[in-house]
Order: C-alpha cells, then sequence, then structure tokens
C-alpha cells in the first residue's frame, strides 16, 4: 500500500481487521474446535489424538474444513512445543518399551483375562467417580455464593494437605518406607518420616511429588534394579511402591478429584483420571506378579490398561482415547490392550 497516503494505510489496516474478525457463530465453533484439539495435542503430544478428540467430543459440527483446520492446529502446536523444548520427547505420557519379549503374543493370550477383568475395574472406578462427583454437586454451595465457594475451596484445600500429610506419616508404620531405587531421579523421592538414611516414604511421594514424574514411574514400574531385591517384603513390588500405599493412594486421590472437579478452580481431569487408573493397574499387576512369578507378567501394562480403562469409564470416549494413549505413550504394540481397555471401560460404565 501507498505508505505517502496514511487515509490508505488507515483503510487497508481497517480491511485486515474486518478480514480476521469472527463474522458469524460458525466462525467461533471452528475456533473452539481447533483449540480443543491443539491443547489435547499439545499436552499429550498426540496431533492425530487431538483432531479425533474434537470431533469426537468439543465439536457439535464436523465437515472436511474444519477437520483440515483442527489438523493444522495440532500439527503447528506440537511442532511449536518440540522446538521450544529441542527434543521431539514430547506431552506428558511416556511408558518403557517391554514389547521385544520373543514370547509377547502367547503371553498376552495368558494375560488376557486378568486385563479383561482390571480393565472393567477399572471402568466402573470411572463410573464411580462420575457418580460421586455429582453427589458431592448436591452438597456443595450455589456458584452464585461467591465467597462461601472461595471459603470451601480453602478449606478443602486444607483439609487434603492434612490427610494426606497423615497418611504419609502413618505410612512407615505399615512398611512405606523403602530403599530408593537408583534408577529414579536425585531429585525424586522424599524421606519424609523415615528413619533411615537412603530410605524414601512411597506414599509421602505419590501424593506430593509433580503428578508427571509419579505417573512416569507408575508406568515405568519393573523396569528398576535395586541391589537389594532379596530383602524386599511381601507388600512391596520389584524396587518401587508397595502395594499398600498403591491401594491408599489410588482410593485416596479417586475421593479427593471426585470432589476437587467441582471446585471454583480451573483444572482439568485427564492427568488425575490416568493417576488413578495407573495406580490400580500397578496394583493389580504387582498382586498377580506376586502371585504367579513364572509367568511374563508386566505390571506397568496393567497400569496403562487401569488409566486408559479410567478414562473410558470417566468420558466414555471410544476411538479419539485410543489414539491419544497410543500416541501419547508410542506403544504401538500395545494397542490391543488400549482397545480391550476402552470397549471394556465404556461396556461397564454405561
Amino acid at each position: 500500500f501507498d505508505m505517502r497516503s496514511p487515509s490508505k494505510s488507515g483503510n487497508t489496516h481497517d480491511h485486515f481487521c474486518e478480514q480476521i474478525k469472527l463474522q458469524n457463530d460458525a466462525d467461533h465453533r471452528e475456533i473452539i474446535s481447533a483449540g480443543a484439539a491443539a491443547g489435547l495435542a499439545a499436552a499429550f503430544g498426540s496431533p492425530i489424538g487431538g483432531v479425533m478428540f474434537s470431533w469426537e467430543e468439543a465439536s457439535s459440527f464436523w465437515s472436511r474444513k474444519v477437520t483440515w483446520r483442527c489438523f493444522l492446529c495440532t500439527a503447528i502446536a506440537v511442532l511449536t512445543l518440540a522446538l521450544m523444548r529441542g527434543t521431539a520427547n514430547i506431552g506428558l505420557l511416556s511408558f518403557p518399551d517391554f514389547s521385544n519379549h520373543p514370547e509377547m503374543h502367547i503371553e498376552f493370550l495368558m494375560n488376557f483375562p486378568f486385563l479383561t477383568v482390571t480393565a472393567m475395574a477399572s471402568g466402573l472406578l470411572g463410573a464411580f467417580f462420575n457418580s460421586l462427583r455429582q453427589k458431592f454437586g448436591k452438597l456443595r454451595p450455589s456458584s452464585s455464593s461467591h465467597l462461601y465457594r472461595i471459603l470451601e475451596l480453602l478449606l478443602a484445600t486444607a483439609a487434603g494437605i492434612l490427610l494426606m500429610y497423615v497418611l504419609a506419616y502413618l505410612a512407615g508404620f505399615w512398611g512405606g518406607c523403602i530403599e530408593k531405587p537408583k534408577s529414579w531421579p536425585e531429585d525424586f523421592g522424599s524421606r519424609f518420616a523415615c528413619p533411615k538414611e537412603g530410605q524414601i516414604n512411597d506414599l509421602y511421594t505419590l501424593f506430593f511429588s509433580n503428578p508427571d514424574h509419579v505417573i512416569d514411574r507408575i508406568f515405568g514400574a519393573g523396569a528398576e534394579t535395586c541391589d537389594n531385591a532379596e530383602h524386599m517384603g511381601a507388600l512391596q513390588f520389584r524396587c518401587t511402591f508397595t502395594l499398600a500405599s498403591l491401594c491408599v493412594h489410588c482410593l485416596t486421590y479417586l475421593i479427593f478429584m471426585s470432589y476437587a472437579a467441582g471446585l471454583a478452580i480451573p483444572g482439568g481431569l485427564f492427568m488425575p483420571c490416568i493417576m488413578v487408573g495407573a495406580s490400580f493397574g500397578l496394583l493389580v499387576g504387582a498382586i498377580l506378579s506376586k502371585l504367579l512369578p513364572h509367568w511374563h507378567i508386566v505390571p506397568s501394562m496393567y497400569a496403562l490398561v487401569g488409566g486408559t480403562a479410567v478414562l473410558g469409564g470417566v468420558f466414555r470416549a471410544s476411538i479419539s482415547l485410543v489414539v491419544i494413549v497410543v500416541e501419547g505413550t508410542r506403544q504401538i504394540n500395545y494397542i490391543f490392550q488400549v482397545i480391550l481397555a476402552v470397549v471394556m471401560s465404556n461396556w461397564v460404565a454405561h
């Protein structure tokens, strides 16, 4: 445009602004669909899963144009995140590769009944969460009472932290103080209320560590090595969390999550659902590993099934959830386990 003509420059600027304005409700819908897809894609490192989630859950209208716009947004979101982090390893989920076992297909058939039961039980946990959230919703103050909602948030936070501290302190009496696996990072794990140097309180670690790191450790359970494996008690799984702490963590987190879902604070449900399901799945897998020592039980695979099934029970998603989990964990070899978890959890939750 002509730099010597301010009027023309102003007209050009106004014309450009008019072009990028949202003209109607259809533009608003497309922006919402693309934003939902891009946000989930960036969170889990799953561009295709983000598009599928927007199509299945977040959008009331769909077309070829919306598909391309959502796909472009997810691709840019994942690429931008990868460039900012300087690595292609993006997303909140990671999973160790146990797929090189020579008899993996046979062991999948051997584990199939146990995986099915785990998926069904985890789906029931997701359905129980929805039911519990509705019951808590009837007890909380009206959304128009802003002061009471803030007081509720403060009291719930204080009560939750206090209860977690008490449970973590009591964990020392049921064997919650364990030797820290050498494969764990230096800054992961706390000695809270443990008498010996080098020990960590596993329940305190589950409650108060970064949730992303906790999920990584749960999904990676079974890959750790330790020098004192022969001294582990019957209630501790291979160089990692104790069974009692996993049970307490799963139930406590489920109740807290059900109540916190309605608090006056922004927060999501994806990662808490994965946390609850992964704890429950690892608990089941660890028990089976103790009872069936000669079978090739991979407890972290049960954790993956449990986390996926709780998501399925809460959100009742199907195709998008399979794609998100497979893309997010980069484990195409476990796609049948993920499909099993989604199908069974949706069935029992309905």
